[in-house]
C-alpha cells in the first residue's frame, strides 16, 4: 500500500536530527563500555580476540610491518590467514588512532550507528516511511543477538549490523544503478574483513533467498500475464530474469577483489585445515520463538530471550499481517524460511540439512544464529506495522460514522473539528506507540548489557 505519512519530513528525513538520535540511542545502549574505555568483557573469548587485535596493532605500530604473522601465541600462528581477526578492516584505524581498548569501543560505537542508519535506509526503500522506519532501526541494531557479542566477546558478529547495507545496495543495483554494485561489495568485504568466517556466508545465503525470490517474481509476471502489450513484455525477458544472479555475481566479484588480501590466505587456511562440526545440532521451532520474544532472563548462549527483540515487534508485525499487506506477508515468509533454518539438523522442513551440503556451510556451526537475520525482517515487519497503524488511525479519526456516534444531532459540524485535530491526535499516539515500541526490548537487552565491561586484567593481551 503506497502511501506517505504525514510528519516523516519532519521527524525521520532530516539527517543531522536522525544521526544525533542514533548517536544517543548507541552511546545509552553501549553505557557501559564507554564508562570503562579500559576494561573487556568477563566472557572467555574476549581476550582471544584482542590478542590477535594486539598483535597485529603491534606489527603495525611498533615494528611498521604488515601483520602476516603472529608470534605471539603458542610459537606463532598465520595472522593474515587467520578467519577471525580483523587486521585489515576498515575498524583498525580506530586501533592505531586511539589504542587497543579506546579504539575497540569507539570502533563498536560506529559500527552501530551505521547499522542503525543502514536500517532506517532500508526500511525507507521497502516503502515503511516516517516513524516506522525509524523505529524499524533500534529494534534490529539492538536486539538481543547483539547483546550475546558482547557476553561471550564473540566480537566479529557485529558484522551483522552491516547486513541493511548490503541488502540495501543489493537492491539498488538491481532498480536504479550497477554503482551500487561497489557499494554492496564493499560492506561485505568490510563484514568478511570484520573477521566475519561465520556472518559472511549467513548473509551472503539471504542474499541468495531474496535473489530467488527475484527470479521467482519475474516468471510468475510472465506466466500471470502472457498477452501483455509488447513493452511490458520486454520487463520479464530473459535479462530480467538473469540480472538478479547477474548483479549478486558481480557483488560477490567485489567482494573478493577489495578483500583479495585476506581472502586468498583465508582460503588457503579453510583448505588446508578445515573446521570439521559433525556434532548434530536442533532446536525446536517453538524455542527458536522463545529466543526471540521470551523475556526469560538471557542465562545462556541459545537461552530464552538470548535473541529477544520485542513482545511490541511481534505485535506490530501481527496487525500488519491483519491488514494483509503485502509487504508484511513477503517479510514474513522471509523470517519463516530463516526459522526454519535456525532449527538445525533434522528441524522444519530440513531445510538446515539441505544447507549443510553446500561448500563452507557443512563445516558450521550453531543455526540459532539465524536469528540475526530473523530479527531484520522482524523489525521491517514491525516497522511497516506502525506505518499501517498510523495511516488507519488517521483515516478513523476523518471517519463521517465517527462524527455522527459523538454527536448526532451536528455531525457535520463535530467532522470539521475532529479533522481539524486529527493530525496532532494521530501524532501524539503513534509516537507514543513508538517509544513504547522501541523501549520495551531496548530497556529489557540494555538490562543484559550492564556490568559486561568489568574485567579490567587486560594486560594480558596489552603486551
Amino acid at each position: 500500500m503506497p502511501f506517505k505519512t504525514i510528519y516523516s519530513k519532519y521527524f525521520t528525513e532530516i539527517p543531522g536530527l536522525r544521526i544525533f538520535l542514533w548517536i544517543i540511542l548507541a552511546s545509552l545502549f553501549l553505557v557501559d563500555g564507554l564508562e570503562h574505555p579500559q576494561n573487556i568483557g568477563t566472557g572467555h573469548d574476549w581476550t582471544f580476540y584482542l590478542h590477535h587485535i594486539n598483535s597485529a596493532l603491534l606489527s603495525y605500530t611498533k615494528y611498521h610491518q604488515f601483520p602476516v604473522w603472529d608470534p605471539y601465541f603458542c610459537g606463532g600462528m598465520v595472522a593474515i590467514g587467520n578467519v577471525q581477526t580483523n587486521i585489515i578492516s576498515p575498524n583498525f584505524l580506530f586501533f592505531i588512532l586511539f589504542g587497543l581498548l579506546p579504539g575497540m569501543k569507539i570502533s563498536i560505537l560506529v559500527m552501530f550507528i551505521i547499522g542503525l542508519e543502514g536500517m532506517y535506509q532500508i526500511a525507507k526503500f521497502k516503502g515503511i516511511s516516517g516513524v516506522g522506519a525509524l523505529i524499524a532501526a533500534p529494534l534490529f541494531c539492538f536486539s538481543g543477538r547483539f547483546v550475546r557479542v558482547f557476553i561471550d566477546g564473540h566480537l566479529p558478529f557485529l558484522g551483522f549490523l552491516l547486513l541493511p547495507w548490503i541488502l540495501l545496495s543489493y537492491e539498488k543495483s538491481l532498480r536504479s544503478s550497477y554503482r551500487w554494485i561497489l557499494v554492496g561489495g564493499f560492506f561485505m568485504a568490510w563484514v568478511f574483513c570484520e573477521g566475519g568466517a561465520i556472518p559472511t556466508p549467513l548473509i551472503a545465503l539471504m542474499l541468495l533467498v531474496i535473489m530467488f525470490s527475484h527470479i521467482g517474481n519475474a516468471l510468475i509476471a510472465r506466466i500471470q500475464y502472457p498477452s501483455l502489450s509488447p513493452p511490458l513484455k520486454a520487463e520479464v525477458n530473459l535479462k530480467t530474469l538473469s540480472k538478479p544472479i547477474t548483479v549478486l555475481l558481480l557483488m560477490g566479484i567485489v567482494t573478493i577483489c577489495l578483500s583479495a588480501i585476506r581472502f586468498l590466505p583465508v582460503m588457503e587456511t579453510l583448505l588446508d585445515v578445515p573446521r570439521v562440526w559433525v556434532k548434530p545440532e536442533s532446536y525446536s521451532i517453538n524455542h527458536i520463538l522463545g529466543m526471540l520474544f521470551n523475556t526469560t532472563r538471557n542465562m545462556g548462549y541459545y537461552s530464552l530471550g538470548s535473541s529477544y527483540v520485542g513482545t511490541s515487534t511481534l505485535f506490530l508485525f501481527i496487525f500488519a499481517i491483519y491488514m494483509r499487506d503485502k509487504t508484511s506477508i513477503v517479510l514474513l515468509v522471509f523470517a519463516a524460511i530463516f526459522a526454519a533454518l535456525a532449527t538445525g539438523d533434522n528441524g522444519l522442513f530440513r531445510l538446515y540439512d539441505l544447507l549443510k551440503h553446500l561448500p563452507f556451510f557443512e563445516n558450521l556451526r550453531n543455526p540459532f544464529r539465524y536469528t540475526f537475520i530473523i530479527a531484520f525482517f522482524l523489525a521491517l515487519g514491525a516497522g511497516r506495522g506502525l506505518q499501517l497503524l498510523e495511516y488507519y488511525l488517521l483515516k478513523w479519526l476523518n471517519s463521517a460514522w465517527l462524527a455522527k456516534i459523538i454527536s448526532p444531532g451536528s455531525p457535520e459540524k463535530i467532522h470539521h473539528l475532529v479533522a481539524k485535530i486529527s493530525v496532532p491526535v494521530t501524532l501524539v499516539l503513534v509516537l507514543i506507540t513508538a517509544i513504547l515500541s522501541v523501549w520495551e526490548p531496548f530497556a529489557f537487552n540494555q538490562k543484559q548489557m550492564r556490568h559486561i565491561f568489568s574485567r579490567t586484567s587486560a594486560k594480558q593481551v596489552q603486551r
